[in-house]
């Protein structure tokens, strides 16, 4: 119990042998300590030494003779009893500086987070994490792509699911064609998609990209060769809001009326 309550007050294993062996034999010069130690004089010197600046021994001369005593069980509990004194008051000294050193601190961004996702399955995973949006999401839309292929009952019923379960609003850029004209005229209510095209010529490819929350979702669906992945970082879909929003500027406003 001794040798715990020593541990606690900072002392190292060699320095608690030292220490309880002079408290076993009293007063003693260094070689009994030494010897009794099983630890070489010069070692036993420093140890007596740190322990003496430390306040766990005191020195007598006696007839030019060096002995070490060690300090009584009340002394220690006083030495502990100025420790827990003294950790309480750098406690509250921090708590005091705390909104100072965090303010001093620059916040280091977070590794983005991916995830990927292989065949239809996973094109499907991805696309169901944006149906979690807290916000409209944004969205680079090859329609086309979707409906030529082998998910088109996928995406037609995705699309109901979020404009008329969930009701989540969107913002699509999408390839100006006759298919694309019609499938958003027919199937996807203005209310929840805010649509602009742009020109058939500038190719969306196989790819589509949604940008939500902190997450840039990106599916594939070139035939044969379908995946998904999802990046979850603020930095990088904050930079994708801002060069979706140059690229919504510019391209056409549209209305029912006009994709009619």
């Amino acid at each position: 119990m001794i040798e715990q309550s020593l541990v606690h007050l900072g002392l190292r294993d060699k320095e608690v042998l030292v220490f309880t062996t002079l408290a076993r034999l009293g007063a003693q010069p260094a070689s009994i300590i030494a010897q009794r130690s099983e630890l070489n004089r010069a070692t036993t010197y420093a140890i007596l030494d740190s322990l003496m600046q430390r306040g766990f021994v005191s020195k007598i001369v006696n007839n030019n003779v060096q002995s070490f005593s060690a300090i009584t069980p009340n002394k220690i509990l006083e030495l502990m009893k100025v420790k827990k004194f003294e950790i309480e008051r750098q406690e509250r000294h921090l708590n005091s500086v705390m909104p100072s050193l965090m303010g001093m601190m620059t916040p280091h961004p977070t590794a983005p987070k991916v995830t990927y996702f292989e065949g239809e399955e996973g094109v499907k995973n991805v696309m169901e994490e944006t149906l979690k949006s807290s916000e409209t999401l944004l969205c680079y839309c090859p329609l086309e792509k979707w409906l030529d292929g082998p998910l088109a009952y996928y995406i037609r019923d995705y699309v109901y699911r979020r404009t008329q379960i969930l009701k989540i609003p969107n913002r699509v850029l999408e390839s100006d064609t006759i298919q694309s004209r019609a499938f958003f005229y027919m199937e996807s209510p203005p209310e929840f998609t805010d649509l602009r095209f742009i020109p058939a010529n500038i190719m969306l490819s196989h790819s589509e990209v949604n940008i939500f929350d902190n997450k840039v979702a990106m599916v594939s669906l070139l035939p044969g060769h379908m995946f998904g992945v999802i990046i979850e970082s603020q930095e990088i879909a904050d930079t994708q809001k801002a060069i979706f929003e140059l690229a919504w500027m510019a391209a056409e406003i549209v209305s029912k009326k006009k994709i009619a």
